[in-house]
């Protein structure tokens, strides 16, 4: 049996890692994780907590993470130091609840290798490859540069986590630089393919890095995952 209280939150503090339970949720409301690098396991969601919203603190100097049955793609959040986030059990379909973390600052930025895809020719390229969690969303930023464009038609790069199936196509921004000549090349992530590994960046128009010049390809986006 669950009891719930009503009044003011009452804080537990955790100064080490921890497996939680329904009534840190039910009764005590106010979790306040007080040393960095801690990791917070949340109780299966279950549907006499549904909609009662808890509040989480980091007072440390460093980050905290919270592992669980989220409503996105991943099992782990991370929570910011000298940040704090509400956290909710919400259905997410008819026989489903998840987690949901409300608030609290971005993730921090990570990076990651994007697979290439390239016409005519395949020019030695640098790339800068940055990418966060946003909710349930990624924001990212893919910087592709190199001394001599070898003539290469770009096509398509592979995005740091795999795009849901939302039958939609989600326009992103770009710049091309070929020597001294800018353009805003036209570049989508394909969101509505049903099979997962095409579920990734494509080139809309020709994009040419012309051989002997010095090329970059810049793009900033963010899509639901």
């Amino acid at each position: 049996m669950i009891f719930f209280t009503t009044g003011l939150p009452r804080p537990v503090i955790f100064s080490a890692s921890a497996t939680l339970k329904a009534r840190h949720f039910a009764v005590e409301q106010l979790l306040v994780a007080s040393a960095a690098g801690i990791t917070l396991t949340l109780p299966t969601p279950i549907r006499e907590l549904s909609g009662k919203a808890s509040y989480i603190v980091n007072s440390s100097s460093g980050k905290i993470t919270l592992s669980g049955a989220f409503n996105t793609a991943r099992t782990a959040e991370t929570l910011e130091p000298g940040s704090s986030a509400i956290l909710v059990i919400l259905p997410t379909s008819a026989s489903t609840l998840k987690w949901h973390i409300l608030g609290g600052k971005p993730q921090a930025w990570l990076t990651w290798t994007p697979s290439l895809s390239w016409g005519t020719a395949t020019p030695t390229v640098t790339t800068v490859a940055r990418y966060r969690y946003i909710g349930n969303a990624v924001e990212f930023v893919l910087d592709i540069t190199t001394t001599d464009g070898a003539g290469g038609v770009f096509q398509s790069a592979s995005l740091p986590v795999t795009p849901a199936d939302i039958d939609a196509y989600v326009p992103v921004r770009a710049t091309c630089l070929v020597d001294t000549t800018y353009s805003a090349p036209t570049l989508e992530i394909d969101a509505a393919d049903g099979t997962a590994g095409n579920r990734k960046l494509y080139a809309r128009e020709t994009i040419t890095f012309t051989d002997d010049k010095t090329c970059r390809l810049s793009i900033t986006g963010r899509y639901e995952v």
